[in-house]
């Protein structure tokens, strides 16, 4: 199980059943329940990655084994494919803020590239040192969070103003560090350290704080935020 977003007391996320498929899933939606989400043209794999209020983006894989980006409503009453245009068969939607949705496509070349979506248009997010390689995984009003890839390989987040890209390093992660989500100004995500342990991170603004499961063997990911409550999977010792 795996939870993903969070908006007020809704977590999305998605679930791998007996059988090894993938659901998504919204925990709240009636006040104490979970109800599956599954996008109608997914064979076999749904993802909810985010919310925002009672709109659910996440992802699916159609038959012929290509990605799509969806939207949907908190209990799954209807969905609508998103594809960016600049997309080859793969679409990310997975963050949400009132109308804007951020996310990554695949273009013809291979790389992966950040969008953000307002509704009308889809417009690109890339960092500018990033090599051909940016995903945008959070979005709240202006601001968009993610990560990139530097031309030595390495991992960094990302926060961008819809003007000015900021590169996010947790002082504690060794080449690798990954924006996930955003709320106002607190930013979550995770590292990696010199172990190759995966650390949670909560970051304000001015001071990171570690993120560790009590559960969690060496692994920890914190994926969502909103306002100071945040959402996220951990490893268990049977793995």
């Amino acid at each position: 199980t795996y939870a993903m977003g969070v908006s007020g007391s809704a977590v999305v996320g998605y679930y791998v059943d007996s059988n090894g498929d993938d659901h998504g899933f919204v925990f709240n939606v009636n006040g104490t329940s979970y109800a599956t989400l599954n996008d109608p043209s997914g064979v076999g794999a749904t993802y909810a990655t985010g919310i925002s209020g009672t709109s659910v983006v996440g992802y699916y894989v159609d038959g012929s084994g290509n990605n799509h980006g969806f939207v949907s409503d908190i209990k799954g009453t209807f969905y609508t494919s998103m594809d960016d245009p600049s997309g080859v068969g793969a679409t990310y939607a997975l963050g949400v803020s009132g109308s804007d949705i951020v996310g990554y496509y695949v273009d013809g070349a291979g790389n992966s590239d950040g969008f953000l979506y307002n509704g009308n248009t889809y417009d690109t997010v890339e960092y500018p040192v990033g090599v051909d390689t940016t995903y945008a995984l959070g979005v709240s009003g202006g601001n968009i969070a993610g990560y990139y890839i530097d031309s030595d390989g390495n991992n960094h987040g990302f926060l961008y103003n819809g003007i000015t890209y900021a590169s996010l390093d947790d002082p504690l992660g060794v080449g690798s560090t990954y924006a996930t989500g955003i709320s106002g100004v607190n930013v979550v995500g995770y590292f990696v350290d010199s172990g190759g342990n995966n650390h949670g991170f909560f970051y304000n603004g001015a001071n990171y704080t570690t993120l560790n499961d009590p559960s969690g063997v060496g692994s920890t990911y914190a994926m969502g935020v909103s306002g100071s409550t945040v959402v996220g999977y951990y490893v268990d010792t049977d793995g």
